[in-house]
Parts: C-alpha cells; structure tokens; sequence
C-alpha cells in the first residue's frame, strides 16, 4: 500500500478550485494531506487538510479561522504542487504533476448553504495587491464599471473585494452597484454561495472564473494582457464546461509573460458584448 501523500499546494483562492478537481480523483487511489490557505474548499471531500505557513495577507487571515487541521505523519511521500513553468493549461498541469491522466475531471464546486436574495449580478472590481505584481493581466477598469451600469437595469448587482490600502487597493473606477463588500467582509464559503446563487458574475481573470465554472453560472469574462499566462488556452482546459461564457477579448490581445507589462487592453464593441451576456441571464 502507497505511504500517505503530502501535497504542498498553490496558494490562490483560485489555484486552489483548480486543485480540488485533481484531487478528487487522486484520493481515489491514495490518502492526501494537503497543505493549503483554503481548507473550506475540500470540506466535502476525503481529504486531510494542513495548516499552511504563509504571509500572504488573505490566505494568512482565512488559514488563521478555527478549522480541524491535521497533523502530518512521519512517514509520507511529499510533493509540491504547481502548474507554474509547466506546460499545457493549468488543469492539464496539476492532474500530470500528480499521475492523473482522466479525460473527464468533475469541476464542481463545494455544496453551498447560504442562500442570496435572487436575481443578482456578481461583478469584480480591479484590484491591486502588493504582494503579487500582476498589473499587465487586469482589464481596464471602466469596462467592470460598464457592464456594472449596464446590468444594474435589470439586475440587483453586488461587488466584492477584500481592499486593505497599501496592500491592495482598487483601480478606478470603482464599479457601479447596490451592495457593496469591498472589505473582506465575506468568508470564503459565503463567496462560494453567492456566486453559486448568482444570474451571472462580471471580472478578469482571477478566482472567479473557475467558481462560474464550478458552480455553472453564466459570466463575462474581461480580459486584459499577459495572455502567455492568462489567455483563454492556459486557463481553460477540455475538462472544463465554459459553455456558459461570454468573452471581451482585446482585439490585440497580448501574448506576453511579463506582470507588469504596457499590453493593449482595448475591446472593440464592448457595450454589444454586455448587452449580449445580459440577454443570456434569467430576469
């Protein structure tokens, strides 16, 4: 029988839905440990949770919540985890990192409890962090602020962030809403709920793209740059049900790698984009 496998995962509220449908399939074969910010993620699944050691300020706070941690035991095989400098998209890159070659992965997300007061938008504004440079992957931010405009006719729209000047702030404008949960006001599993209750969600590329996936939700997707690492091939996979997306893409979107770099962020007919995600949603 295989010695219990520690797995050192990726730090991103993200990564880490990106994470859980590989590891669905490998505690089919083995126990896992898994190291990680974001234990609430795999509260579903046999899965033994660690406490992480880390400094970044979202996954410090949510890691520092009460949650039955486990103890790793002396004898495992340990592995750190991570698609970065692998090649392939970022699903492809976890499942081969760990000898999960499955041509169907269940992308679900964790079951939901909390209930939202329907119908309602999600939308992400742009955001800033200190700790990570990735200024050359956001969209501008008047295209949030748009499409925010846009949908409030018809939709209750709710933003999220968790913004703690100098560390991370917003890039203007703020978009338009009703609610506003700017600062950190959300748990992780109430973050999952309301996107999971949501008509439709609006942002970058970040964390909410694989919850819409996870939670079949309809959504927007802006781009911005740096499509070497953000571009529609790296972070969608086959595995994937992105049936549900609506893509405003740069004419000339940037295949660049660098986090910080001048890429062209201009979408033409941006506002038929919108008008076309919200003729998609249910009233």
């Amino acid at each position: 029988m295989s010695a219990p496998l520690l797995l050192e995962g990726m730090r991103g509220l993200g990564d880490n839905l990106y994470q859980r449908a590989v590891v669905r399939e490998v505690v089919k074969r083995r126990v896992v440990y898994l190291d990680t910010p974001w234990p609430q993620l795999f509260a579903d699944l046999p899965v033994r949770c660690v406490a992480p050691r880390t400094e970044l300020r979202t996954q410090a706070k949510n890691a520092a919540r009460p949650y039955p941690w486990h103890a790793v035991p002396d004898l495992v095989d340990h592995q750190r985890w991570s698609y970065v400098n692998r090649p392939g998209t970022m699903l492809d890159a976890l499942a081969r990192e760990v000898g999960v070659t499955s041509d169907a992965l269940d992308f679900s997300g964790p079951p939901v409890r909390q209930q939202w007061r329907q119908p309602y938008v999600v939308v992400r504004p742009v955001t800033r962090r200190a700790e990570w440079k990735s200024a050359s992957r956001e969209p501008r931010a008047e295209y949030i602020d748009r499409a925010a405009q846009t949908l409030r006719k018809r939709f209750r729209v709710i933003s999220v962030a968790d913004l703690a000047p100098p560390h991370e702030v917003a890039v203007p404008p703020l978009p338009e809403a009703d609610e506003c949960y700017h600062h950190g006001e959300l748990n992780v599993e109430s973050l999952m709920a309301l996107v999971a209750n949501a008509a439709g969600v609006v942002g970058g590329v970040g964390w909410l793209v694989p919850a819409a996936v996870a939670y079949q939700v309809p959504m927007l997707l802006v781009y911005g740059g740096c499509g070497f690492h953000n571009g529609p091939g790296r972070i969608f996979d086959t595995r994937m049900d992105t049936s549900r997306f609506i893509a405003a893409m740069p004419e000339d979107f940037c295949p660049c790698a660098r986090a910080e770099h001048e890429c062209s962020k201009s979408i033409a007919h941006f506002d038929r984009r919108v008008a076309r995600f919200a003729e998609t949603l249910p009233c």
